[in-house]
């Protein structure tokens, strides 16, 4: 009766053993620390085909060094995120392969106060990155005069822009807004001392509505 007794203690131990480890396999995984982030321009315009990187210091992002993961890219809905995260302060750097976003940069931060924040551990933290709405005005010059060019913004004189050559086709960087632009013809080439030709103007306007946009100007027509 004793050997009984020592063997179905031992069963009991052997038991409770499968049952406590089955208990905790049944435990779920802590989830994922990740950052989404949105990019966007102060207008709210979504951005989508930025190039989003993700660096541990400021000093790594200013010297494109020890980058966290890969590059994402902005989906249709400006989105891109990071997984596999760890609950610190990073910072961010995002750039269009067209050159229309150059040197934007941004850091995790509290949405309320604005300042540098670590993001939250086993959790999903969102995240606005807000861009400078920049776009181009490209100039086509379909004739064979040369043309000065001056360029204003509501509420501004006109600024000189140099000139256009003929036959010329290229593109200023603007930020976003409304552009007033006025064309004035040589009578020559003005390396060889041309001159504008009075009442010769032409004025176009220019609406650079959205980050990244292109918005072509064609003269003299």
């Amino acid at each position: 009766m004793k050997k009984l007794s020592i063997l179905f203690m031992s069963l009991v131990a052997l038991a409770t053993t499968f049952t406590s480890c089955s208990k905790d396999d049944d435990k779920p995984a802590p989830a994922a620390t990740a950052l989404e982030l949105t990019i966007k321009d102060e207008l709210g315009i979504l951005i989508p085909g930025a190039e989003v990187k993700l660096y541990p210091t400021d000093a790594d992002r200013k010297a494109s060094t020890n980058q966290v993961g890969t590059t994402q890219i902005s989906d249709a809905s400006g989105k891109v995120k990071f997984t596999d995260l760890e609950a610190k302060i990073y910072f961010i750097s995002t750039a269009k392969a067209d050159g229309c976003l150059i040197g934007v940069y941004g850091f995790t931060y509290n949405k309320t106060t604005g300042v540098q924040e670590a993001i939250v551990a086993n959790t999903t933290t969102s995240l606005d990155i807000v861009v400078v709405s920049t776009g181009k005005i490209t100039l086509t010059n379909n004739s064979a005069d040369y043309y000065s060019l001056y360029i204003k913004t509501s509420g501004n004189e006109y600024a000189s822009q140099g000139y256009v050559g003929p036959n010329f086709t290229g593109s200023l960087a603007v930020k976003t807004g409304t552009y007033d632009i006025k064309l004035v013809k040589y009578d020559k080439d003005p390396n060889q001392g041309g001159v504008e030709v009075a009442g010769s103007d032409i004025e176009k306007l220019a609406n650079v509505v959205g980050t990244c946009q292109t918005v072509t100007v064609t003269f003299p027509n």
